[in-house]
């Protein structure tokens, strides 16, 4: 086989794997070959939340350019594998900080204009509003506003966003916008409230980024005569969640119950960072493990997942134990509530009560005979609402390419 030849193996292997559906052959009549530029706010997130879309839409013989403000060189080789073109945007500050808006907004839009986009898709909470609006600078015909994250870090009720100095630019983004996609139904009524009445955007909802349920199969159930594991994984912040996680695991592990209680620390912001010595308290009840290239390992190991966010989008990670066949113990917040059918596959806890979720692991410790029926009632509820295909298809739609 040629060089040639098998690189092009691998990018249909690539495709498969990403897509869930083998690449279209020769024996399908062409699409119209159109430009489609992704703006998001990291490379970390197109690779993980937005790399399946991408291959989906090349698979459909679409070009994409995807914009982030850095690339790794391993994520920017895991996209360019796809067939995406990669540009980082991130121009230097200048002396001006009041002007620095308008300068970032000017060159984000040359450069979309200079790539001749036909779409755009604009995502990445604070960062929505300047791509949104480049797009339309630029004259992109075609404009989708992706609502992926809660307005407000905390509550997810938009009084952040609001009420700060983005709320104008973010309102003008939405109201511009010929689409906007939300992850959960409170979302969608907090951008069309912030948008007004002059919007003239179509409205639709998606639940999350979905999840691969080939790639993330089901996972036989580990032993108990150890204890229970509990997997978390996200990021050190305040909004994930994670010193509620931590005394209640503090409290259980005080009463003596044997469980486990491991959480993978992945990337965050850092204006809500807590610091490792933050935990430092409860080394003894709460195993810390850095991130991890594949989590599958870790969720084949655990009995249940928890996820005590107080605000989310659609929390993928909580997607990716559902598909592996895991119960989920979660926040009754936006977003986390839609993965949970109460006591079927798992339950919800108020937010910032870690005595409430103190007592969920509780009853999970008391009746382990129900985790493996909730198990199944995970996976199930996974393909039934969050099929990667299923949500790509609604995504390409909106995106006016069906």
């Amino acid at each position: 086989m040629t060089s040639r030849a098998a690189g092009t193996a691998a990018a249909e292997r690539t495709v498969e794997v990403q897509t869930g559906e083998a690449p279209h052959r020769a024996a399908i009549a062409p699409e119209p070959v159109r430009r489609i530029v992704v703006l998001g706010p990291s490379d970390l997130s197109l690779v993980r939340n937005r790399a399946s879309l991408v291959a989906a839409l090349i698979a459909r013989r679409q070009t994409v350019l995807c914009v982030a403000p850095s690339f790794d060189p391993d994520r920017r080789r895991t996209l360019n594998l796809l067939g995406a073109e990669t540009v980082p945007f991130d121009p230097p500050a200048g002396r001006f900080r009041a002007l620095e808006p308008l300068k970032r907004l000017k060159a984000l839009a040359a450069l979309v204009a200079d790539w001749r986009a036909d779409v755009a898709l604009a995502y990445g909470g604070r960062s929505l509003a300047e791509a949104a609006l480049a797009a339309r600078r630029a004259r992109v015909p075609r404009v989708v506003s992706l609502v992926n994250a809660p307005f407000d870090d905390e509550t997810g009720s938009g009084a952040s966003f609001v009420a700060g100095r983005i709320a104008p630019s973010l309102a003008r983004a939405l109201a511009a916008s010929d689409a906007v996609v939300a992850h959960n139904a409170p979302l969608l009524r907090q951008a069309q409230t912030i948008a007004g009445t002059k919007s003239r955007a179509h409205w639709s909802l998606v639940p999350g980024a979905g999840v691969d349920l080939a790639h993330f199969a089901v996972a036989p159930l580990p032993p108990i005569d150890d204890g229970l594991v509990f997997l978390t994984i996200t990021a050190l912040e305040e909004r994930r969640g994670v010193l509620e996680l931590a005394e209640a695991a503090r409290r259980i592990r005080a009463h003596g119950r044997r469980a486990r209680f491991v959480l993978v620390a992945t990337p965050g912001e850092a204006a809500d960072r807590i610091l490792r010595q933050d935990l430092a308290p409860f080394a003894g009840d709460l195993e810390i493990l850095e991130p991890v290239d594949d989590v599958r390992p870790l969720l084949a190991r655990c009995h249940v997942y928890l996820h005590p966010s107080r605000a989310e989008g659609m929390p993928r990670a909580v997607l990716e134990a559902m598909s592996a066949g895991r119960p989920i113990v979660t926040t009754d917040t936006p977003g986390c509530r839609d993965t949970v059918d109460e006591r079927v596959n798992g339950c919800l806890v108020p937010p910032r009560d870690a005595g409430a979720l103190t007592l969920a692991i509780e009853s999970v410790l008391k009746r382990p005979d129900l985790i493996p029926s909730q198990a199944r009632a995970s996976r199930a509820k996974a393909e039934r609402r969050f099929d990667v295909r299923d949500v790509n298809r609604a995504l390409i739609a909106a995106l006016g390419l069906d």
